[in-house]
């Protein structure tokens, strides 16, 4: 297993994420609420339980931004196969 914190642009903004690799084609997404974080209990047990089903796991790191929030689907969607090209 290998993580690395990586950070991709799209238009100029920057996402970041972290990237745990488990060596697998299947791919968790996770994204966070703004006050609950990849430590709480949800996201750690979530996260350790992809890993023994042998996904690799993706934390996906921003805020919370009206600009964000107001994002078509298709700008997020390009901003999520963005990530996976970049992995």
């Amino acid at each position: 297993m290998n993580v690395t914190k990586e950070s991709l642009f799209v238009d100029e903004k920057e996402l970041s994420y972290t990237h745990i690799k488990n060596g697998q084609s299947q791919v968790c997404f996770m994204l966070s609420g703004a006050s609950y974080t990849y430590d709480k209990p949800l996201f750690y047990y979530t996260t350790m339980m992809m890993l023994e089903e042998n996904y690799d796991v993706i934390h996906i790191h921003y805020s919370y931004q009206s600009q964000l929030l107001s994002l078509p689907v298709e700008t997020l969607t390009e901003i999520t196969s963005g990530c996976i090209a970049g992995c």
